[in-house]
């Protein structure tokens, strides 16, 4: 999410730099789960938007490259994401109300 280390939003945007001087870049995966559950090959693409895993905390993104040899390599990111507001108190003078 344009390098932040931290996020207030579960909806990011990834910048993904890959190349393959060879034969060129094919399909990617991305996860929230470095075992790739449920997911499937997409066209490559160098920016995509992609929603974190709820619950406010470290996120990892990992990517899973393929080039059009059919190579593979994975790439990984974190990002912290907090909703949480801040809270705070605030008191004039002594607190009894009066200045």
């Amino acid at each position: 999410d344009g390098g932040s280390e931290y996020t207030n939003s579960q909806d990011v945007r990834l910048a993904i730099h890959a190349m393959d001087a060879v034969s060129g870049m094919d399909s990617m995966i991305v996860s929230n789960a470095f075992s790739f559950p449920e997911s499937q090959w997409q066209d490559f693409e160098e920016r995509i938007d992609w929603t974190l895993s709820i619950v406010d905390g470290e996120k990892r993104v990992y990517v899973l490259l393929r080039d059009v040899a059919g190579s593979t390599s994975i790439l990984q990111e974190t990002i912290v994401l907090d909703t949480v507001p801040p809270r705070g108190t605030m008191s004039i003078g002594d607190g009894g109300g009066f200045v």
